[in-house]
């Protein structure tokens, strides 16, 4: 999939609105006028739930197409301070989109991704990466040394996780002045078909601008930046998107066919879309970033 550059603007304000995303070339607001074609539901769960990606089988391979790269400013932004040639560890690396930008960026890079369908997808996806820098640990309990690392990434990972151990375990990671950087890609809700859309893949907000993640005292307050932007897909590629959220993955077979119907109906016949029509769907890209306490160190071992 492609970012469309040109719908792009940044934001560092909480709840901005003020990318120009075009409509869809149809009337939107017959989504809220459609009935509730939800399976039940609106969010992914958070870090209380168990990991539904352990589990991911053929999702994973789906991940890798449908899912998009996170834009280039946002990571500009949270990784400005880092030098090319840093030492980076993207922990809950899934298929591997945010660590090839890494990669991209020169960094020395590390993934850690504790579900092995995720890992055989991310060796597909980046067949050069060295294999034993790809681990299987988790974000609280890596298994990795001491201030090992001047950053560390988590691209729509934390919410999986227990906050209070996994930012203990980045405290002890990073070296004196490392960051820790959150992102998350969102679809734009306020949107009213977009915010049907996510209705019915039962996608809800992961993250809020007015709720920054939780990282505990061991952490400076998160600095917040926003991107908005659009990526160009057909309406065949948003049904295989919603094959890869949480509430796909741990749906009964007959609950995956009722979703992916009440999809399609959507798609083609509330909204009119035509078989690989080319449409803009808007996104945001939520980025925190957040320094170790002065103290943290001394914290971790007293």
């Amino acid at each position: 999939m492609v970012e469309c550059d040109s719908f792009a603007h940044v934001t560092q304000v909480a709840s901005s609105r003020a990318c120009a995303v075009p409509s869809p070339p149809y009337n939107a607001h017959s989504a809220s006028r459609s009935a509730d074609y939800s399976a039940g539901g609106s969010a992914d769960h958070g870090a209380t739930a168990a990991n539904p990606f352990e589990s991911a089988g053929d999702s994973a391979i789906t991940y890798v197409d449908s899912r998009p790269s996170y834009a280039s400013a946002a990571l500009e932004w949270a990784l400005h301070s880092v030098s090319a040639g840093a030492r980076v560890a993207d922990i809950g690396a899934g298929t591997g989109r945010l660590t090839d930008a890494l990669v991209r960026r020169g960094y020395d890079v590390w993934a850690l991704e504790p579900a092995a369908d995720m890992r055989s997808e991310f060796l597909r996806y980046l067949p050069n990466f060295p294999a034993t820098r790809l681990l299987g640990t988790t974000a609280e309990a890596t298994g990795l040394g001491d201030h090992l690392f001047d950053a560390l990434t988590y691209g729509e990972s934390w919410h999986w996780l227990d906050a209070s151990l996994a930012a203990r375990e980045a405290a002890r990671l990073l070296r004196p002045g490392g960051i820790l950087v959150l992102v998350y890609n969102q679809l734009a809700v306020e949107h009213p078909w977009v915010h049907r859309l996510t209705r019915i893949m039962r996608s809800g907000d992961v993250q809020r601008p007015d709720r920054p993640p939780a990282l505990g005292d061991l952490f400076s307050t998160p600095e917040f930046f926003a991107v908005d932007w659009a990526d160009r897909v057909t309406p065949e590629q948003i049904i295989e998107l919603g094959t890869t959220r949480a509430s796909w993955i741990r749906a009964t077979p007959a609950l995956r066919t009722r979703m992916r119907g009440n999809l399609v109906h959507y798609l083609y016949t509330e909204l009119g879309m035509q078989v690989g029509e080319s449409l803009a769907l808007p996104y945001h890209t939520y980025v925190w970033r957040a320094q170790p306490a002065a103290d943290s160190i001394a914290r971790l071992y007293r």
